[in-house]
This record gives structure tokens, C-alpha cells and sequence, in this order.
């Protein structure tokens, strides 16, 4: 988001075990008429997504996600807490 919180939107990328991509979408926060949102909303956004994405419409079941937010990456690793 630019500025944080401001417009921001997200996106994920799907890659097999060859680092070769298979599915990446893009998409913007649930109110179309602003797409306003901190930077971390728009992180766990594109993670949502992309697990979506990645169960619902390539059958994956188990995968390795690497990000750039060290808090959405820690809270789902369970070094952060979440509250």
C-alpha cells in the first residue's frame, strides 16, 4: 500500500519444484471503489489467494510459501504471535 495505510492491491505466484510458474493472479482489496489498506492487509491478501489458488484450482495439497513480510511470515510460522 502507497501510502501505508493507502491504495494497494496484491499478488502470488504458483511454481512447481523447478521454480517453473504455473498460476499467478493479482487482485485488490474487497472495496473496488478505493482499494484502500495497510501493507500488511494487502501481504495476507495475496497469502489467501494464492492458497486458494493453489488448493482450489491446481489440486496442491502441500506447499513451501516464501514471502517478503517478515510479520505475515513469522505469524504463520508461529514466531509471532498472533492475536
Amino acid at each position: 500500500a502507497r501510502p501505508n495505510p493507502g491504495y494497494g492491491g496484491f499478488g502470488y505466484c504458483i511454481e512447481d519444484d523447478l521454480g517453473v510458474e504455473i498460476k499467478y493472479g493479482v487482485g485488490f482489496p474487497a472495496n473496488p471503489e478505493d482499494f484502500h489498506c495497510t501493507s500488511n492487509e494487502a501481504e495476507y491478501l495475496g497469502l489467501i489467494a494464492g492458497l486458494k489458488a493453489a488448493y482450489r484450482e491446481c489440486g496442491i495439497r502441500r506447499l513451501q510459501v516464501c514471502g517478503d513480510s517478515e510479520l505475515v511470515i513469522r505469524q504463520m510460522t508461529g514466531e509471532y504471535a498472533v492475536h
